[in-house]
């Protein structure tokens, strides 16, 4: 809150306050400051439900019994996936073990590591009984592995011996994990995890990119605590022959008779000036890198006419097989733009493909120059599919004509085994990348339901010099691995689903490029559930207000969000925004241990502001999201303590706190220095610059005035049908701007349900979702950390009847003369989608950022005159807002 002047606003409210307070409240402890909110507050949102505690984490139980010491971790159903909330480790016996979970959450899933098993709040699980059914029973590593050759049937449903996915299926996929790009926070992703089965399952094959040998296949630990790592599928993807580019090879002046390999020669025939460049510094979008062959001449210069060819000599190749040659190509004009006018050509013996034909390349400029490169459905490469001679031997080579530019060069020349390509492959059409195996071979796999398994990729050869390595889909294995690299370079694996089909890609190089795409199969049959050890869904989002000298009700004064995975004894608080002026020191107060008190500081200071008094700071991300960042703090906590309502000694597995007293959102407050005050940077708990501090503190129910002083809900969240309909995406709660109050009397503001939320806790608990249209700038930036695709049983569930984002548009700025009545109806788009009612606005005047309605008739005003329609929210679509300019003629 920013102060205002004594004189307007602080002396009349608390005089008022003075008027009307009973001294009881002030002998409970209540300032004057907490009172005048408490009026405020009630007299904008009426009665308060009693059992409202304005905090939307929930803590549930589970009781669990394990007969050897275990590490019991429990994750609820987020969305498409169960996100870890608990993590316990040491359990034996039985034991009830709370999380914290989005109030309202049914589903969780409790793992020993060995079996996963469905349950509910409250509900009891007991590891090592047979739950996981006979099929474990009899079978020496629990899994069955087999390749099929015709249809099976799981469960009565038939399903295909293989699938060749169509070229759009493969496409599609490629969106979601797209090819040399950092896809482990794409939207709907989940790369930090393993799976719990259902039953049997199949994979299919579909996109495979890579020239290792590589081996897909699930590791689990039996019932008897041994662990097993299980085969299921290998892909051959070695390449038969690979040209290496080295200082030895012959450079300018020399330029005949380029030597690789020590017994193959590139030669120009008949002419051309081909030599070797080792010392060219380019980084163009090409992804063309020295060591390269090129053909140069000065800028200005067209090489013309040029053919550079060879015969592998280096290989003898099998008659009559089939032969993908793969190689890197770029065409540069380093005056002026690209003449397409002549052609490049790749020939590998009678197989051909053409550059310079717009379906095989790109285009881009670097430091000036144009350039077209080779770029075969993104993969920046071209190839042919081709067949060796009688005597096993393969001709590659380059044809120029007529070429207009001044520099062409090439390298990488790659021959796969591609004896399982199909024709399509020349056209570019396909994206898959299959060698020695069947695409799309259906592989069953028997597993018993309720095993925890996760999947790995094993390369098993030792090309290039490397080692042979696994590489697994949760993160800890990897690091137990010894793969010390970037933090986030520990996934090495996705899962996903793309509307009702799910996937899994895996990454096969440990310091690779993360696109998780080298291998994708997808899976039918029994889909396993995906289990997600991603933390971010164990995280809150904690607003207050400072109670300063304005009761704006905005909730931006202070506001972090707090991560903690029940059952760990380390929690991270990060603060987001500083709203008010005032010195506000976020203050932990444990509620077992006062040995774990914390001051965390000042919020403003925590963003790296200067140290000036209270009332003195800045307001920082009140007004904008991104105006500055904090790092995250780390604090010690009990394993059991929780952001949600705490009551003590409720019968649920809650111990008494240390105050025998209720505990909410954790037991944090705010304590806020008077305007003036000297603010330090650190502050130690017991402080005396405390003592005439404000103490923000979370509300308890049936005591004193029960108003939100600070309030709780989930970071992040996820929207469904939005921001389209089929699309769901996950957001930040946008807080309002400073002084824009969350919603009024009336239910006007950005988030109108909210009033409806005070006055029954059970009703509009998704307020902060459902921000109104209306009032799109009266917040800080919408934050959407990823945007997705519904599965189907999103689609057809509960999550269906969220409201989507409304579509009403315009069709641009309108010119009519004076005094013309404007056809605004006809101007709209997609008006008629929504059945809710329009509103029509103007701004009060030219220039004017007020509205009054408008119900027809001329604009007489010449100028320009801005427009705002506004549709209502009917049951399915939300509230939709557009604007534009009518401009009236003189």
């Amino acid at each position: 809150m920013k102060i205002k002047s004594l004189l307007s606003f602080f002396v009349p409210a608390a005089m008022m306050s003075l008027a009307v307070a009973g001294c009881s409240d002030y002998d409970n402890g209540y300032s004057e400051q907490a009172i005048k909110f408490a009026q405020d507050f009630r007299k904008t949102f009426g009665d308060i439900d009693p059992e409202q505690d304005w905090n939307l984490a929930e803590r549930q139980f589970v009781t669990v019994s394990t007969q050897t010491e275990s590490e019991v971790k429990i994750y609820a159903k987020v969305d498409d996936a169960y996100a870890i909330v608990g993590d316990y480790e040491g359990i034996k016996g039985t034991r009830t073990l709370g999380y914290d979970v989005v109030e309202g959450t049914t589903e969780i899933i409790v793992s020993d590591g060995k079996e996963g098993i469905k349950t509910t709040a409250n509900g009891v699980v007991v590891f090592g009984q047979g739950t996981r059914g006979t099929a474990w029973e009899g079978t020496t590593e629990g899994v069955t592995v087999t390749k099929l050759t015709g249809t099976t049937e799981i469960n009565g449903v038939t399903y295909p011996g293989s699938k060749s996915p169509t070229d759009a299926e493969i496409k599609n996929v490629l969106t979601k994990v797209p090819e040399y790009q950092y896809n482990i926070s794409n939207g709907g992703i989940y790369s930090d995890f393993h799976y719990t089965s259902t039953g049997s399952f199949i994979i299919y094959p579909y996109y495979w990119n890579t020239s290792s040998i590589n081996t897909v296949g699930i590791y689990y630990t039996d019932k008897n605590g041994k662990y097993h790592e299980v085969d299921i599928y290998t892909a051959d993807g070695e390449v038969e022959y690979e040209e290496t580019y080295s200082q030895t090879a012959t450079k300018r002046p020399n330029d005949w008779g380029i030597k690789l390999n020590g017994s193959s020669n590139w030669e120009t025939v008949p002419n051309g000036n081909f030599h070797m460049n080792d010392w060219s510094t380019e980084t163009d979008a090409s992804g063309l890198r020295t060591p390269f062959i090129e053909y140069w001449k000065g800028a200005g210069n067209p090489l013309g006419t040029a053919q550079i060819e060879q015969t592998i000599n280096a290989k003898t190749f099998e008659p009559g097989k089939h032969y993908l040659v793969m190689i890197e190509a770029r065409l540069m004009n380093e005056s002026g733009d690209i003449d397409e006018t002549g052609s490049v050509t790749f020939y590998a013996n009678d197989a051909n493909i053409v550059m310079t034909s717009d379906a095989f390349n790109s285009h881009d400029t670097y430091n000036g120059h144009s350039e077209i490169y080779s770029d075969m459905d993104g993969t920046k490469r071209m190839w042919v599919r081709c067949t060796p001679d009688s005597n096993g031997k393969i001709k590659v080579g380059f044809n120029l004509q007529n070429i207009q530019s001044n520099w062409f060069a090439f390298n990488n020349l790659k021959v796969f085994n591609a004896e399982h390509f199909d024709a399509d492959y020349l056209t570019g059409k396909k994206d898959n990348f299959y060698s020695s195996v069947d695409r799309g071979q259906g592989i069953r796999v028997d597993i018993p339901e309720g095993v925890t398994f996760g999947m790995y990729v094993k390369k098993t050869d030792t090309k290039y010099g490397t080692k042979a390595w696994t590489l697994y889909s949760e993160k800890q294995k990897n690091k137990d691995a010894g793969y010390n690299f970037d933090e986030n370079k520990f996934c090495y694996a996705s899962t996903f689903y793309m509307g009702d089909q799910m996937f899994i890609g895996l990454e096969d190089w440990p310091n690779g490029d993360c696109d998780l795409n080298d291998f994708v199969l997808a899976f039918d049959g029994c889909k396993p559930i995906i289990i997600n050890e991603d933390p971010k869904t164990s995280t809150w989002l904690v607003a207050c207000e400072d109670l300063g000298g304005s009761f704006d009700i905005d909730y931006n004064d202070v506001v972090f969000s707090v991560e903690h995975i029940s059952g760990k004894t380390k929690a991270k608080l990060t603060p987001l925004a500083a709203g008010g002026t005032l010195a506000s020191y976020i203050y932990f107060q444990d509620p077992f241990d006062s040995n774990r008190d914390k001051c965390f500081g000042e919020i403003h200071q925590l963003f790296g502001a200067t140290k000036v008094n209270s009332g003195e700071y800045e307001i920082i991300n009140a007004n904008s999201r991104y105006e500055k960042t904090a790092a995250p703090i780390e604090f010690d906590v009990a394993e059991d303590w929780t952001m949600a309502y705490y009551a003590t000694g409720d019968g649920s597995g809650s111990a008494y706190t240390r105050n025998g007293k209720d505990v909410n959102m954790g037991g944090f407050e705010i304590r806020t220095l008077k305007s003036g005050s000297e603010a330090p940077y650190t502050l130690d708990i017991n402080s005396g610059a405390f003592s005439g501090a404000s103490k923000i503190q979370a509300s308890v129910r049936n005591e004193g005035d029960n108003v939100p002083y600070i309030l709780c809900i989930p970071y992040p969240y996820t929207r469904y049908n939005y921001p389209e309909a089929g699309k769901k995406t996950d957001y930040v709660w946008a807080w309002p701007v400073e002084y824009m109050t969350i919603c009024d009397e009336n239910g006007d503001g950005p988030y109108p349900d909210f009033r409806g939320w005070v006055q029954n806790h059970k009703n509009n608990t998704d307020w902060y979702k459902n921000k109104s249209n209306s009032y799109s700038s009266a917040t800080v930036e919408d934050l959407a950390l990823s945007t997705s695709d519904m599965s189907e049983e999103e689609i057809n569930g509960s999550n269906n009847n969220q409201k989507q984002a409304s579509p009403l548009g315009n069709k641009g700025n309108m010119t009519i003369a004076n005094g013309a009545t404007p056809d605004l109806a006809g101007n709209l788009t997609n008006a008629n989608v929504s059945t809710g009612a329009i509103t029509y606005y103007i701004d009060k005047w030219a220039g004017s950022s007020e509205w009054q309605e408008y119900k027809g008739g001329g604009l007489f005003n010449a100028g320009n005159r801005k427009i705002k329609v506004v549709q209502a929210a009917d049951e399915n679509y939300e509230e939709g807002v557009t604007e534009f300019t009518v401009t009236v003629q003189a």
